[in-house]
């Protein structure tokens, strides 16, 4: 009867140690990006990075472009807020122009350590530990083979691990666009097709991220996933597009005097007025694009039907009261439970 009795135990023991392992895979972990000049969190921020239980800010640091045929640092991070505070890990994020890799001779090698050497001044200024950087660069095919030397140069350098964002066609065209030598890769999961006036939305198309997703599995490289929670709001006069606005939501539009809904997420100036202090003239077309709840689930359950694990690392892009605020918290929670 012992006997019996401890080999049910063991039973249980093992059985519950299996389904908390299975928990433990299934779980999605969640990240945000942080994309404004000034850090500074608002008091609903705070609440979701604690509620949420968020593992890392991809806090921008800076853009790199150029200026005078050289590359310079533009729109550096600048703190209002202290980090004391914040128990998310911080991961610092370079975004590169493309034209900066393109410079036929550039110095590799010195824009690596002014690089690096940025990065460890904002890092002792603010108290800020960090082991790894990433580095945001649309690379093109005439561009990659340099951009892949200055990641190389700068992991080099700064002797921590480093990421750097991937782009859907470079999945799906990887032998030809090249993969490059990072710790890991983040997708961007949005901006799936060229801003215009007409009804499709630039950020997310279903049919257009279907069409990549067959090759995500055979990707070499180890892979988060960058969601989006943005809108904004494409200005076009006579079916060119003049403009975009950030950070505006459908109640704003449909409770300006001056603007007429004409469809779901479209609207016409009236008279000529300010929008978010853009002059917006008469008769220009505002067309809202966002992304519903319904849509950011059905990323997800696409990306776990095509990625290499079946727990996604999501990084939402990015925390921002406007934009967390369009979304009930129990439709994140979900993408955190995986379902």
């Amino acid at each position: 009867m012992w006997r019996k009795i401890c080999t049910l135990g063991i039973f249980f023991l093992l059985f519950s140690c299996q389904q908390n392992r299975v928990a433990e895979i299934e779980q999605n972990s969640l990240s945000f990006y942080y994309w404004r000049t000034i850090f500074s969190l608002d008091s609903t921020e705070k609440q979701y990075l604690k509620d949420f239980e968020v593992k890392n800010i991809y806090l921008r640091y800076m853009d790199v472009a150029l200026q005078n045929d050289q590359p310079i640092v533009v729109a550096p991070i600048r703190f209002k807020d202290s980090l004391q505070n914040v128990s998310q890990g911080i991961i610092p994020v370079v975004y590169i122009k493309n034209e900066v890799v393109l410079k036929s001779n550039l110095d590799i090698d010195d824009l690596a350590r002014k690089i690096v050497s940025f990065l460890q001044q904002v890092d002792t200024k603010n108290n800020i530990v960090s082991n790894q950087i990433q580095l945001d660069c649309d690379w093109s095919l005439q561009s990659k083979e340099t951009f892949f030397k200055l990641v190389k140069r700068i992991k080099q350098i700064s002797g921590k691990t480093i990421s750097c964002t991937i782009r859907l066609h470079q999945i799906k065209y990887a032998s030809k666009t090249g993969v490059p030598q990072v710790d890991y890769g983040v997708l961007m999961y949005y901006n799936m097709s060229s801003i215009n006036s007409d009804t499709i939305n630039s950020i997310y198309n279903r049919d257009i991220a279907r069409s990549y997703l067959g090759a995500l599995k055979h990707y070499p490289l180890k892979l988060q996933y960058a969601l989006p929670i943005y809108s904004w709001v494409v200005i076009s006069d006579n079916s060119k597009v003049v403009g975009l606005l950030n950070a505006v939501d459908l109640a704003q539009l449909q409770s300006h005097e001056d603007l007429r809904q004409i469809k779901s997420n479209v609207f016409v100036a009236t008279e000529q007025t300010l929008v978010k202090s853009r002059v917006v003239q008469k008769g220009q077309e505002l067309k809202l694009e966002s992304i519903n709840q319904s849509q950011l689930n059905e990323m997800v359950q696409d990306l776990k039907h095509y990625a290499q694990s079946p727990s996604l690392d999501i990084i939402l892009y990015d925390l921002n009261t406007v934009n967390l605020t369009n979304y009930e918290k129990q439709t994140l929670q979900n993408l955190v439970d995986n379902k």
